[in-house]
């Protein structure tokens, strides 16, 4: 009596969940507001945990979600282009499929809301799981680096090579020869240059001595001029009294 009673109990829990199961896809007033998913890790209804409906997958593992990474890596997927708006994935937001496909996330994202469905759109897997992940950020800032030494050291080398071709002449006569009349010409602009950098020199020397011989020159006006002013009156004083003897 005691097992048929568990048995009459189990059956009428499994109808229980059965109703409650097309209560939700009727949208029937008293039943629960979501439908049973199938999206890995949502919320169980109870047809689901009976077993009467199909369950959502289980969540995947830190190895098979390393797995899949790795596989995405074989076909180098995040070298090339998102599938969706064939674009490169360069520093933005990337998403891992549990497909092991790989999109821009907010391409993702506007694929599952156009298309109302959650389907891989190379594979058709149906309700996959999603991962963020930075492997074509890191594939475009290590292309980005390597283009800026390259262009560092094409930089470094001409101008090297610019260097180097100062100092040794063409073994091509027709180049020797203007690699000779180049170097005259800097030879003999540099020696202009420092001429003319000698005659500002004199000519300021020289016009600082005149400034120094006119200041000399007035000075010695105004002492001349002061003495014949001091001695003008002893000489007046003078010549009255030679009148008077």
């Amino acid at each position: 009596s005691g097992a048929s009673s568990s048995s009459s109990a189990s059956y009428l829990a499994q109808a229980a969940a059965l109703q409650d199961h097309f209560a939700r896809n009727l949208r029937m007033s008293g039943a629960g507001n979501k439908t049973a998913s199938l999206v890995p890790g949502s919320e169980l209804t109870l047809a689901q945990r009976y077993g009467l409906v199909q369950r959502p997958a289980a969540l995947l593992t830190v190895e098979e979600w390393q797995a899949a990474q790795e596989k995405s890596r074989k076909r180098q997927d995040s070298c090339g282009e998102c599938a969706i708006c064939r674009d490169e994935f360069r520093d933005e937001d990337q998403v891992l499929l549990s497909c092991s496909h790989v999109f821009h996330k907010q391409c993702i994202a506007a694929f599952e809301k156009f298309a109302k469905q959650r389907c891989c759109p190379l594979c058709r897997t149906e309700q996959y799981q999603k991962r963020v992940i930075d492997d074509g950020r890191q594939l475009y800032r290590h292309k980005c680096a390597t283009r800026i030494q390259a262009c560092y050291k094409g930089h470094m080398v001409r101008v090297a090579y610019k260097s180097l071709r100062r100092t040794i002449p063409y073994k091509d006569p027709r180049l020797k020869r203007r690699w000779l009349e180049e170097r005259i010409q800097e030879q003999s602009a540099a020696l202009v240059k420092e001429v003319e950098e000698d005659r500002g020199d004199l000519d300021s020397f020289f016009a600082e001595l005149d400034a120094s011989v006119a200041a000399s020159k007035a000075q010695m006006e105004q002492a001349e001029a002061s003495f014949l002013r001091r001695r003008a009156p002893s000489e007046g004083g003078q010549s009255s009294s030679n009148r008077a003897d």
